[in-house]
């Protein structure tokens, strides 16, 4: 008898916290969208059966809490949970300190790395170009070293994945343009040279969708069946894409680059309007065509993170014309053409961070 009294007084309890949850969610962020009385308690039942399907992951970059005349990159990572709307902290990256890396998920592993450290200022060391690659296992939150990239002494590089191969390259230093692209093998741990993309510009959009790459800077480009590049219809804001999510077969693609385009380069720095006013497009590889969506909310896209969940674009994070550095994050609802404020990181403001999304090993299908 105290036995069953004790298991319906947890089960009691446990639904009053997550009620509790649920509310709080809807009212201060509106993580869950106009959720119906009616339905309120089937969610509330299913969240206590199962957890969310996915997870985003967003870590590393910079903020702007330095010491004069030094960078303060990041190493800390944090989990968000699409249905309690919340972050949580998880174990630092092991790679030390670093902003621009890249990520990617290959056979439902994610893998960070790259990008460049802000050296040792005490030993007077300056900033280095990193080519070191880390394997996330979710399980016990841990991080393990993979072969390195070779040739990585560039910045800006890409990486996305095409038929569960993982793939990272191109990328600049100075004024050198970098054309190769790389592919990883999972089971030899080797980087193997894949194919080039030669261009003037290093390209700043880049996406897959349904194994198809598509990638540009003024102008667009897709990796056609016959491994052949072929030009498409250009980007109606050129070279100022700063961060896309792709939901089932459009992509979604924030502008937040030069609004003034008849200033010398200088006074366009200067200018407050150098930013676009946080343009958003919608693209469907299948009429080739760019669609203005709705703008987004936040104040600026530059140096966003960006990442899907539950048929739902996450957008957060950046930097905009004055320096300034956000952790504010928006969600966007393609049904309705809608964008909605979530919970912010719970850590410092930051731009040029990662993001990743894994699916749940405890989920219960």
């Amino acid at each position: 008898m105290i036995d069953k009294f004790s298991k319906s007084s947890l089960s009691f309890i446990k639904i009053v916290f997550l009620t509790y949850l649920l509310n709080s969610s809807i009212s201060k962020a509106g993580a869950i969208d106009n959720v119906s009385n009616s339905n309120k308690e089937s969610l509330i039942e299913k969240e206590i059966k199962e957890e969310p399907i996915e997870y985003a992951y967003v870590g590393l970059g910079e903020d702007n809490l330095s010491k004069p005349l030094e960078k303060n990159y990041r190493r800390d990572f944090y989990r968000y949970n699409y249905i309690l709307n919340n972050w949580i902290k998880l174990k630092k990256f092991p790679g030390g300190r670093r902003t621009d890396s890249i990520s990617l998920v290959v056979k439902g592993k994610a893998y960070v790395g790259c990008g460049k450290d802000d050296g040792d200022p005490s030993l007077k060391i300056p900033e280095r170009y990193r080519e070191d690659i880390y394997r996330y296992n979710t399980k016990n939150d841990t991080w393990s070293l993979i072969a390195p990239f070779p040739l990585c002494l560039r910045r800006n590089m890409i990486a996305f994945t095409i038929k569960s191969i993982g793939y990272v390259g191109l990328g600049r230093f100075g004024a050198k343009n970098f054309a190769n692209i790389f592919k990883y093998n999972t089971i030899q741990n080797k980087w193997i040279k894949a194919f080039e993309y030669e261009s003037k510009q290093n390209p700043k959009l880049v996406f897959t969708i349904n194994d198809t790459l598509f990638l540009g800077g003024k102008t667009f480009f897709c990796l056609d069946k016959n491994d052949q590049w072929k030009q498409l219809q250009n980007i109606p804001e050129g070279n100022n894409a700063d961060v896309v999510f792709v939901i089932k077969d459009k992509a979604y693609v924030g502008f937040g680059g030069m609004k003034e385009k008849n200033l010398k380069s200088k006074k366009r720095r200067k200018s407050k309007k150098y930013f676009k006013e946080n343009l958003f497009y919608s693209y469907d590889p299948k009429n080739d065509k760019w669609t203005e969506i709705k703008p987004f909310p936040g104040k600026s896209i530059r140096g966003c993170v960006a990442f899907t969940l539950n048929n739902k674009g996450y957008v957060g994070l950046g930097e905009d014309n004055d320096g300034n550095l956000y952790k504010e994050f928006y969600c966007y609802d393609p049904e309705n053409n809608s964008w909605q404020k979530i919970t912010d990181l719970p850590s410092r403001s930051r731009k040029n961070s990662v993001a990743f999304v894994l699916k749940n090993e405890n989920h219960k299908a």
